[in-house]
């Protein structure tokens, strides 16, 4: 027996904003998309700007929404055992893109333009 914490239409809007991202984010890999990780050059333009991950966030969006509808201790384990797997396989993927210098740039923290503004106006008041 399953419960509905959401009502359903509500669930949809999750499974429907899910849906879209995917095709996005999918769409956006053109030909670097692929099954099995593989070095097939660095996309960091269209969903890829906002999140590394834009694909398997879309996958939890929808999948959230099926599981407030139909909550149960059996649908939550599975989605966390599904999420448990990406997280394995983003790890692979991580361990290839690595070789690119453009994934490093782009994995990088980003430089704090706050910081080396304060360093500057340091050294020009000595």
């Amino acid at each position: 027996k399953t419960t509905e914490l959401i009502p359903e239409y509500s669930g949809m809007v999750f499974y429907v904003i899910g849906t879209a991202c995917q095709f996005y984010a999918k769409t956006s890999l053109g030909r670097s998309f692929g099954l099995l990780p593989a070095q097939r050059g660095f996309v960091g333009s269209g969903p890829y700007r906002f999140v590394r991950h834009p694909m398997y966030l879309s996958y939890l969006i929808g999948q959230t929404g099926f599981v407030l509808v139909n909550f149960s201790w059996r649908n939550l384990s599975i989605l966390v055992g599904i999420y448990l797997a990406l997280w394995l396989r983003i790890s692979r993927e991580e361990a290839v893109l690595d070789c690119s210098d453009d994934y490093k740039e782009y994995h990088s923290p980003p430089k704090r333009a706050a910081s080396d503004k304060t360093k500057a106006s340091a050294k020009a008041r000595k």
